[in-house]
């Protein structure tokens, strides 16, 4: 995957000598080609789980390698020493949307989905669902795609965008977080994460998500993909025997 994701451009993924062909084929397409043994395979299949939360056959190739690129190759995004997993914030990353809306102040507005976007005249027009307007020059929409879905252009959005939206799948995961006394792993010389292959585990990555200073001993578990959406079904109970 990293050798073949040479040949993409960063910033223009599409201009790839191999673009049409790779983004023509599924990860599982390109895995039932290049992978030779079901170990190989049962790996791959949960690299892709674990990086974008999907099946191999609901990505692009050309953007999955793209997307692993871009972090760096197999091992960096993978890796938690010098790597994707190696560190969290210390108090969680939703201190940036925070502070950035500590100083805004008044101007975040909450509790105001929008559901109409009008860009027919000389300004952009915002409508919210509780019949808020707003006017700018400019609307930068930074939702995942699926929810562009309930919103109404004027005019329309183009039909390829359109098609776009309708053919991104969001990812599915839950986390799971079991709570120890104290960080045995670590005082056995371990880093706390576990690659689980087998089928029938619902969890398929661990990692350590203790605390920076020492404290509250935890291990954060992974439920991806198909085996995330078999469980969204069940009850709180269900999920318990599971």
């Amino acid at each position: 995957m990293d050798e073949m994701g040479k040949e993409i451009p960063r910033e223009a993924p599409w201009r790839a000598p191999h673009a049409l062909e790779w983004d023509n084929m599924t990860m599982q397409q390109l895995f039932d080609k290049i992978c030779w043994t079901s170990a190989v395979r049962r790996f791959a299949t949960l690299f892709v789980n674990v990086n974008v939360t999907s099946e191999p056959h609901e990505v692009s190739a050309l953007w999955f390698l793209w997307y692993v690129k871009q972090c760096g190759g197999t091992m960096r995004i993978f890796s938690t020493t010098n790597g994707g997993q190696e560190r969290k914030f210390a108090g969680g990353s939703s201190q940036i949307s925070e502070c950035m809306a500590k100083e805004l102040g008044e101007r975040v507005k909450l509790q105001s989905p929008v559901h109409r976007i009008d860009q027919s005249g000389d300004m952009v027009v915002v409508e919210t669902v509780n019949k808020q307007t707003y006017t700018a020059r400019y609307v930068i929409v930074a939702t995942p795609p699926g929810l562009i879905l309930k919103m109404h252009f004027n005019p329309e959005l183009p039909p390829l965008r359109n098609q776009l939206i309708y053919r991104v799948p969001m990812g599915s995961v839950i986390k799971c977080m079991v709570y120890y006394k104290e960080n045995f792993w670590r005082k056995k010389g371990y880093c706390g994460t576990m690659v689980i292959e087998e089928e029938g585990a619902p969890i398929g990555l661990t990692l350590d998500d203790t605390k920076p200073d020492g404290t509250v001993p935890a291990i954060m578990g992974f439920i991806l993909a198909r085996k995330c959406r078999k469980l969204a079904d069940l009850t709180k109970e269900e999920r318990l025997e599971t």
